[in-house]
């Protein structure tokens, strides 16, 4: 049992070492930022089996991007104002749920669909929905 407080230290030491900034960046990732997301800040990324996970802002939107290890984008996710949501995803929490907060609001584009994953959360619960981009729930 003594060894576990120095195993867990060597792991989160290890992990902590994972997120690589802007300076680190591989060329190709560079490369779709600048063509993408040329006002992109704070760019963070690192890797993990066969995927590359860059985070980073742009104009104070946080993005979230997902690469296959040939550097191929696998999916995108965008930080949505729920101000900005489609009427019909307001309209549908309002009815559904009664006093809800929005946690998070993101806009998500993979190879085949876009669509929209919220959260939110009530006095005792959370749930998470996802919609399409005209405000149908898809789950």
């Amino acid at each position: 049992m003594k060894f576990l407080p120095i195993i867990l230290l060597n792991f989160l030491l290890s992990s902590a070492t994972l997120v690589k900034t802007q300076e680190s960046l591989p060329t190709k990732i560079n490369d779709y930022i600048v063509q993408n997301h040329h006002d992109a800040t704070d760019i963070e990324w690192y890797s993990l089996d066969d995927k590359i996970f860059v985070e980073f802002k742009e104009k104070g939107v946080e993005y979230k991007v997902f690469l296959n290890k040939n550097y191929s984008v696998i999916e995108t996710h965008k930080q949505i104002n729920p101000a900005k949501l489609p009427i019909q995803i307001t309209d549908y929490l309002e009815d559904e749920i009664e006093d809800y907060e929005i946690l998070n609001c993101i806009l998500i584009k993979d190879n085949s669909r876009h669509y929209f994953e919220i959260t939110v959360e009530t006095e005792t619960d959370v749930y998470e929905f996802l919609f399409d981009l005209v405000g149908d729930i898809i789950e």
